[in-house]
């Protein structure tokens, strides 16, 4: 029945697969918290006037409607823009610099593909108050031991600098709307190659002199050097961050960084670094990016607040790990123990309990349908819990537990004051 399917570009999401989410979501999360980050929350709805203007031509792609007060809202786009506006909100209860992360849903009204989707989550990191370029590394930094903790190992950190991309257009003349159209072209070298792009820039009215000359720079894949001798003093400040950056990256045991001059990142509100992570042996896009944004805060504060982050990817990070057999051990349920029983008399369940409250410092579920035993050992299986203890008559009278390891299929006979012990030497 169609009308029981979720929307085109979502989904619904059985156990198993939340679990991974949400065991994946824990592990960067503890990464997070470890580089001194702590988290936030902000509403999915945001006044259109929040979201309206912050996005350039991406916001076309925001959900947009009028609620039943007749307010104009739409579903946020990603969560950079409604830190903006919890910023400002809450500025005077807020230290500086503000280091937070936050794991929540985003709304994109484009086109479902492969490890793309209209509702997904992002898990971001954000330094605000600060223009200190040792939060710029430690945006990335944390962000790649994120992945290193999910067991990610082959990937590239490319970095650029926007003022690099903007020294560029000066020294070829791009002024203006050229300018932003320069690099929001740039962008999309990675889905439609250099050729795609040198008819992207025609079509869009360059000059071919000028576009032959990007498309060589890009060919060249020159150094940060290279590209300060091509634009000059223009390009001085962005040298000596970006050089900051890289000594920081280094320090912190990012080894994983390039600088890569063809990298712009689409979005409007980057003023300064920009970076995104590829995994080098799949082609799947980038599976986190960010950048800085001085700008974008002081819209909604009427003073400029300096501010850096990063976004993973989580749903392409999956479809990802998937791919690379990542996930195999997450298990598909938390619970880890079934208790079972070969009636439900009185004096059995009591049993039953008293057995329960044995291995309280375990995920135990006590079995609450009306199966035979058998039926209780299918349900285990079907849930893929891997123990399974058993409670009958003759259990009850010697004082014991049967223990099934469903994966071995192995049985054996516990007393029932060894059963903690004996869990606990297998839980850790």
């Amino acid at each position: 029945m169609a009308g029981l399917k979720p929307l085109k570009g979502m989904r619904d999401f059985l156990p198993p697969q939340q679990i991974r989410r949400e065991v994946l979501f824990e592990k960067i999360k503890s990464v997070f918290r470890r580089h001194g980050f702590d988290p936030i929350e902000t509403p999915a709805i945001e006044s259109w006037d929040v979201l309206s203007g912050k996005y350039g031509a991406e916001e076309k792609l925001i959900y947009r409607f009028r609620d039943r007060g007749g307010r104009d809202v739409g579903l946020r786009y990603d969560l950079t823009v409604p830190l903006a506006r919890f910023f400002a909100a809450n500025q005077g209860n807020l230290p500086r610099p503000f280091k937070r992360y936050q794991i929540q849903p985003v709304w994109r009204a484009e086109k479902p593909q492969k490890g793309r989707y209209r509702e997904f989550y992002q898990c971001d990191i954000d330094t605000l108050g600060t223009r200190n370029p040792l939060s710029d590394a430690q945006i990335i930094a944390a962000i790649r031991d994120a992945l290193v903790e999910l067991g990610i190992s082959d990937f590239t950190i490319r970095v650029n600098h926007r003022q690099f991309l903007k020294a560029i257009a000066g020294r070829l003349g791009l002024e203006g709307d050229m300018e932003v159209e320069m690099a929001r072209i740039l962008d999309k070298l990675d889905k439609v190659g250099l050729e795609g792009i040198r008819k992207l820039y025609l079509d869009k009215g360059f000059d071919e002199g000028v576009v032959n000359t990007i498309l060589g720079l890009i060919r060249e894949s020159p150094s940060m050097d290279r590209v300060l001798d091509f634009v000059g003093d223009a390009g001085r400040e962005a040298f000596d961050n970006l050089s900051d950056i890289f000594r920081y990256l280094d320090m912190l045991g990012v080894k994983e960084a390039v600088f890569d001059v063809s990298l712009a990142r689409g979005l409007d509100y980057y003023t300064g670094m920009v970076f995104e992570i590829v995994l080098n042996n799949l082609k799947i896009g980038s599976v986190a990016g960010g950048g800085r944004y001085d700008g974008l805060v002081e819209v909604f504060t009427r003073f400029p607040v300096p501010a850096v982050g990063g976004s993973i990817g989580i749903d392409r990070l999956i479809t990802a790990m998937e791919e690379m057999g990542l996930l195999e051990e997450i298990p598909p349920t938390y619970t880890r123990v079934l208790i079972a029983y070969r009636s439900a008399s009185g004096e059995i369940m009591e049993y039953v309990f008293r057995v329960r409250k044995e291995l309280d410092f375990l995920n135990v579920d006590i079995y609450s349908g009306d199966a035979d035993l058998r039926g209780q050992l299918s349900y285990a299986s079907s849930r893929g819990i891997r123990w399974v203890v058993i409670v009958g008559e003759d259990e009850v009278e010697r004082g014991t537990v049967g223990v099934k390891d469903m994966e071995s299929r192995e049985q054996v006979e516990i007393p029932l004051d060894e059963l903690a012990d004996y869990f606990r030497t297998r839980n850790s």
